[in-house]
């Protein structure tokens, strides 16, 4: 069963949410934010409707993943050759 489809783009935006957060956080957020074109309730929306299309959080997209997730993609590109190639070596040996 899969993640239901939201329109979160058009959907009206209706509920409101409180939180208490640090001041300086919250302003240095705001700045990066205010870089892109967003406010702070822009950012909270689109980190919510990632979560709610897709099941989880974006920070697989920040800078600080980018490494890691390219080295376990080559771990787990390079566990698949490995099958590939035992399987070819098995096929082999057992001249087929």
């Amino acid at each position: 069963m899969g993640i239901p489809e939201l329109n979160t783009v058009s959907a009206p935006k209706t509920a409101t949410f409180q939180m208490r957060i640090n001041p300086e956080v919250k302003q240095k957020a705001e700045s990066i934010f205010a870089a892109y074109g967003l406010t702070l309730t822009d950012a909270v929306n689109i980190f919510y409707s990632t979560i709610a299309e897709h099941g989880g959080t974006s920070f697989s997209a920040l800078p600080e993943n980018t490494e890691y997730l390219k080295a376990k993609s080559i771990s787990r590109l390079m566990a698949e050759i490995q099958k590939g190639l035992g399987f070819y070596q098995n096929r082999c040996r057992l001249g087929i």
